[in-house]
């Protein structure tokens, strides 16, 4: 399946213009997370992970914290900050 917004953080990456996109992915993931929207919530994960930004970084312990009781869940929450944590090591 083709996310554009996954390809438009890919291109953002490739600019090296992640900062306000950054933003709107944070506020959106707390929103999904308040509204209990477990897929936008994750989606705005994967986001964050793609784009790599340290100012993401909290956001994936408040996940692992909102998800605690559901270990699929935190193995998810691994996955995209292992993505996360290379895009941040990457020139």
């Amino acid at each position: 399946m083709w996310d554009h917004r996954l390809a438009a953080a890919d291109t953002l990456v490739a600019l090296q213009d992640t900062k306000p996109a950054t933003a709107q992915v944070l506020a959106r993931l707390d929103r999904a997370l308040l509204e209990g929207e477990v897929g936008d919530a994750f989606l705005n994960l994967q986001m964050l992970a793609t784009l790599g930004d340290a100012e993401a970084g909290p956001a994936f312990a408040a996940v692992r914290r909102h998800f605690a009781a559901d270990p699929g869940a935190q193995g998810a929450v691994d996955s995209h900050e292992t993505l996360w944590k290379s895009r941040r090591s990457a020139p």
